[in-house]
């Protein structure tokens, strides 16, 4: 039960972390890099890798860790038992 319990948090700090790096602005795809010689090449940007996976994240979070992220945030609202679901 731990262990379960370890692994929906660190889903939920995980989306969290996601979030915040989801909503800044978009880095550059890749960035410029000099050898020894002094000569630019350019390539991948790892920040822009990070901000892409980090909004995959986002878009496909599970319902439960979505509905764990909302209760620890204090937004998430009990839905009314009468209410459809759709």
């Amino acid at each position: 039960a731990n262990a379960s319990v370890r692994a929906s948090i660190e889903a939920v700090e995980a989306y969290e972390a996601a979030l915040k790096l989801s909503a800044q602005d978009e880095p550059p795809a890749t960035v410029t890099e000099y050898d020894d010689a002094g000569e630019p090449s350019e390539v991948d940007n790892p920040d822009h890798a990070a901000w892409v996976a980090a909004g995959e994240l986002v878009e496909n979070v599970s319902a439960e860790t979505l509905e764990l992220a909302q209760k620890r945030a204090g937004t998430w609202v009990e839905p009314e038992e009468d209410d459809e679901l759709v």
